[in-house]
Parts: structure tokens; C-alpha cells; sequence
């Protein structure tokens, strides 16, 4: 193939591309319509501000992805949205799941006075000039920390700018180094202050060894004079002085002007592609063998499979339910939101060929937990809140929920929560308890199944539901019906609701008095959802770490070993 033909097919797949993200632009500007505060992109919100002793305006568009999913996901910042945020849309957008490449959260830094305010010195034709600082320091203090607040974010901040606002990024870069991890800079006026900005970021160089950035900056080769006369000196600075670690690229496009507008395209892919980052593959595409391939705990709890299943930012309410072959595991997962209804999620992984899927959102209720056998797996069901429901497993698929009648037929319980089963089908579970004096009138039943149907719910003794404001609840029985795991919040602080016991069952029936599992296991903050792995190996519950935030916890079972083997000596004694 000739130098021509290859040139005649380049120019080909530019045209394309340009024109497909001519047409998201055009699509994104006319969907941008707003009404009252509402943009169909995202939304315009207003945030009080102490730097600047008012409201301001950030705007926000999440990923497509984002509702249906507990993922956390990178910020792109962008600059002057107004002007720009459409195309950085638009990028995002297009980009989004394209090997492996991650949905991002968008975010739009308004200023409030045209360029002025994100000039960190004074310009004499721009009276509004010199207040850079006071715009950054309201990004620091104030924006990043709202969305990282309430927005489930990851720890992967970029920041992009055009222009003027291009040049501020870089001020931003040079002064708070540790704010941003990538900066992409679209025709930046590095000249404004006789190049002010470029001779901070000489003296940055100077100082330090290594920067762990991605750098990426654009331009045409029609651009501003101003852009087109100091890109040069910021390229040989970079290529003299530039810190280990610190990936950069400068493109200049032919025939281009000031901004060209595939800019945000071309420095997202740069920086993906030098981060090397490819979200799900990373967290997942090593996850094999049993329990993730996470290393096994000792007798000192740890948390289980960070990051996987235990998220900084949700609630892991109840421990996972893994089958008996350890192929399949499902938890539930709860993201809490100020001023907004929690989200509830039933999660699930499987593991094909000795691979773990990433975690997926199912349409199943809360507290999943799978039968003895691993043909069924029971929830609370979403359509009635409170009562049973199960799924069947068929070969590889699982067929649609049926209601057990439990709640139904014993009206009394008003609910049942926390099911655990034995391996002839005896349930134990959280239910309403009118002549308990316990706390939110809880109660630990258990109901045995016979001829395919459940028997009328008994409390459990007073040992174990203890009463005079006492939490006792998410218990779990041991498939032989040997033990009793639970939460109790007796002889606990106020702050502390919860912490482990366990008591053993006789062949009569007769239950020992609970004790704690002790100070590996119970903490001064809350323990609760008890259970123990199919193959008998590993304890999980979980604890209450900070607001907002409960991690699952796995541990050896042989503190259940030695505590009964304690008992047992004692008794014989």
C-alpha cells in the first residue's frame, strides 16, 4: 500500500470520527435544554459556599451505568462548563465501557464571572483577575469533598480545562499537586503574566524528583499566537525537566484552530491508556480459586475481599452466602445517600472455569441466603416487605421467585428476617414477638418442616431472647442444629448493638447459655449477621467500621472449636 492510500485511509477515520462526535455534540447541545434547574445530561445543583459566602453552581452527569449498578467511578472535572461540558460528554459517552474503559462521573466547575476569577494574578484589562486562589481553594474545600460525599467516586480525579481555564488548570497542578491525578489542556494561554504560570511550573520541576501525573495538552497549528508561542517552551521544559513518573504528550493538530474540539476524546484516551488502567479487569480478571483467591484468615478477624465486597461507600448488610460447591456467592449491599431513600441491592458473583465474574446487581430482595443443598436460595421478598421468597435452582439458571406462605399462615410474626436453615430444613429466623419486652419487640424463632410444610413458630428460651430492652437478632444455626450464632446487645455500651454469641444445643433439644466469642471477634462497635462458610472453615460477620460504611469480617471457626471444647471440659468437670 502506498504512502498515499495510507494517507487517503487516515484521513478517512479522522472524517468518521469527527463526525460522530460532531453528531454527539449536536445531539448533547440540543438535549442541554434546560427547564428550571434540570438538564436531561445531569443536573445543575447549587452548593453553599464559605470561600466565597455564597451559593454555587456545579454541574453533574453521571455514567450510563451508574443507577443499576454499586460501582465506584472516576471524576473528570471540567472547566468552564458552560462552553465545554457538552463535548466532554460527549467523549466521556462515547468512550464509556470500550476496552474495559470506565463510566465517569462528570463534573462542571462553574465560575461565576466570566475568565476573571480563575486568574491566580491580576491582569489590568481583566478587573476581575487575581482571585485563582481563591477559586482553587474553593475546589479543594468545598466541590471535591461534596462529590465525594455524595457521589460514589473512586479515588481517580481528572481535571480538564480550555483555554483560559486550561492555564488555570495548570496553576492548579503546579499549586495543590496532590489534588488531581491527570490534567488534560486544551490550547492553554500559558503567556497572560508574562508567562506566569510556565515560570511556576519551572520551579516545580526544579524542586522535586518525581510526580506520579499524566500530562496530556493539545492544540492547533492555527491556534492563537499567544498559545502557539509558548507551547514550545512548555514542550522543551517538559522534555528537560520533566519528574520521573510523570507521563506527558503535547499534540499539535494540522489545520486545526484554538480548542479543537476532539480534545477531551484524544486526552482521555491518553491517560487511560498510560494508567493502564482498565477498571473491572483489574479489580476482577485475577479473582480465582475459593473465596475470591483471598488469603485465608487466622484466628484474628480481617476484612473479607476489600473492595469486592466490602465497599468503602455502602453498607454490607448480612455476610455472603456462598453455595456448597463455593461457585456462587450472593450478599446484600446497602448505599446510603444523605436526605435520600437507601439503596438496597441483592448482589451477586460466579465463578466460570475457576474466574469470578464482577459483582452484579440481581432483582432479587434482601438478605439472600442460600438453602443447605444449594438448590435454593431464599430472600426477603421486595413486593412484600417482610415476608419469604425462594428461587429454584434448573441446571445452570434459576427460575422465577415463589412466595413461601410462612408470614402468611402465622399473620402474628408480622415478618421474618435473617433466615438460616438447617440441612433438614428447620428454619430459624427474626420475627415479631408482642410478649417480649426485647428491643423493637424482636424475637429468635424456629419452625421445623415437616411433610413439606412449616410448623407453627417457637420462640427460643429466655436465655437466648433475653428481654428488659435487649437486641437479640441475625441468627444463624449450624446445619447439624448443633449451635446457635447471633448478635446480642446484652452487656454492651449504648453505643455498642450488637456483639457475637453462641450457644450449643443438646440432643434434647436443650440450649446452653449464650457466651461472646470474644475480644478477636467483638469490638466496641457494633457485630452482627453471623454465619459460617458450606465447608465449615471460616466465620463471617460483619462490623460496623464508620457512618455509612459496615464491612463484612471472616475469621477461623476454630474460636467456635475452642469455645466448645471450654465447655464441654467444663462440663465434664
Amino acid at each position: 500500500m502506498g504512502n498515499a492510500s495510507k494517507k487517503l485511509i487516515m484521513h478517512k477515520m479522522k472524517t468518521i470520527l469527527l463526525t460522530i462526535l460532531t453528531l454527539l455534540f449536536c445531539l448533547q447541545s440540543i438535549l442541554f435544554s434546560q427547564t428550571n434547574d434540570e438538564i436531561s445530561i445531569g443536573q445543575k445543583i447549587h452548593i453553599d459556599s464559605e470561600v466565597y459566602g455564597n451559593s454555587r453552581e456545579l454541574f453533574i452527569s453521571l455514567p450510563g451505568d451508574y443507577k443499576d449498578s454499586l460501582k465506584t467511578h472516576p471524576v473528570l472535572y471540567v472547566l468552564f462548563p458552560k462552553w465545554s461540558f457538552e463535548r466532554a460528554k460527549s467523549s466521556a459517552s462515547y468512550l464509556e465501557g470500550y476496552k474495559g474503559f470506565p463510566g465517569l462521573i462528570l463534573v462542571g466547575l462553574c465560575n461565576e464571572d466570566g475568565w476573571g476569577e480563575i486568574f491566580p494574578f491580576k491582569v489590568d484589562r481583566i478587573p476581575t483577575s487575581g482571585g485563582g486562589n481563591k477559586f482553587l481553594k474553593f475546589i479543594s474545600s468545598e466541590a471535591i469533598p461534596f462529590v465525594e460525599s455524595n457521589y460514589r467516586t473512586d479515588s481517580l480525579r481528572i481535571l480538564t480545562g480550555f483555554s483560559n481555564s486550561a492555564m488555570f488548570a495548570t496553576y492548579a497542578m503546579i499549586h495543590e499537586p496532590n489534588l488531581f491525578h491527570s490534567f488534560i489542556l486544551s490550547s492553554p494561554m500559558l503567556g497572560w503574566g508574562e508567562n506566569y504560570v510556565l515560570n511556576e511550573a519551572n520551579d516545580l520541576f526544579d524542586s522535586i524528583q518525581s510526580f506520579d501525573k499524566t500530562l496530556y495538552i493539545i492544540f492547533g497549528d492555527n491556534d492563537y499566537n499567544s498559545v502557539i508561542a509558548t507551547i514550545p517552551e512548555f514542550e522543551l521544559l517538559l522534555k528537560e525537566k520533566a519528574p520521573q513518573n510523570l507521563d506527558w504528550k503535547i499534540d499539535s493538530l494540522k489545520n486545526e484552530e484554538h480548542v479543537p474540539y476532539i480534545d477531551v476524546y484524544n486526552g482521555l484516551a491518553y491517560t487511560f491508556d498510560k494508567l493502564k488502567i482498565r477498571y473491572f479487569e483489574k479489580l476482577y480478571s485475577n479473582l480465582t480459586g475459593d473465596y475470591f483467591g483471598q488469603r485465608p484468615p487466622g484466628n484474628i478477624p480481617v476484612i473479607f475481599a476489600p473492595g469486592i465486597i466490602s465497599a468503602d461507600s455502602t453498607i454490607e448488610h448480612g455476610a455472603p452466602s456462598f453455595s456448597p460447591d463455593g461457585n456462587e456467592v450472593f450478599w446484600q449491599s446497602n448505599y446510603r445517600q444523605s436526605g435520600k431513600d437507601t439503596q438496597i441491592q441483592c448482589m451477586t458473583m460466579r465463578r466460570n472455569n475457576n474466574k469470578w465474574t464482577a459483582p452484579e446487581i440481581t432483582p432479587y430482595g434482601s438478605g439472600p441466603i442460600f438453602s443447605p443443598d444449594g438448590n435454593r436460595l431464599y430472600f426477603n421478598s421486595k413486593k412484600n416487605k417482610g415476608t419469604i421468597s425462594y428461587i429454584q435452582k434448573e441446571g445452570e439458571n434459576w427460575d422465577d421467585p415463589k412466595n413461601l406462605d410462612l408470614v402468611a399462615r402465622f399473620p402474628e410474626l408480622k415478618f421474618a428476617y435473617n433466615l438460616s436453615f438447617t440441612t433438614t430444613g428447620t428454619l430459624y429466623f427474626l420475627g415479631y414477638a408482642e410478649e417480649l419486652e426485647t428491643m423493637n419487640k424482636y424475637g429468635i424463632y424456629r419452625s421445623e418442616l415437616i411433610n413439606g410444610k412449616y410448623t407453627k413458630p417457637e420462640l427460643l428460651p429466655p436465655s437466648i431472647n433475653t428481654q428488659s430492652g435487649t437486641l437479640n437478632w441475625t441468627p444463624f444455626i449450624a446445619p447439624d442444629e448443633s449451635y446457635l450464632l447471633f448478635s446480642s446487645s446484652r452487656h454492651t455500651s449504648e453505643t455498642d448493638y450488637g456483639n457475637i454469641h453462641i450457644c450449643f444445643r443438646s440432643a434434647e433439644g436443650t440450649w446452653t447459655d449464650p457466651v461472646k466469642l470474644g475480644t478477636e471477634v467483638n469490638s466496641e462497635k457494633q457485630e452482627r449477621f453471623p454465619t459460617v462458610s458450606p465447608d465449615g472453615k471460616y466465620l463471617f460477620f460483619t462490623r460496623w467500621i464508620k457512618s455509612g460504611n459496615e464491612d463484612v469480617m471472616w475469621v477461623s471457626t476454630k474460636i467456635i472449636d475452642d469455645i466448645k471444647r471450654s465447655q464441654t471440659n467444663n462440663h465434664n468437670q
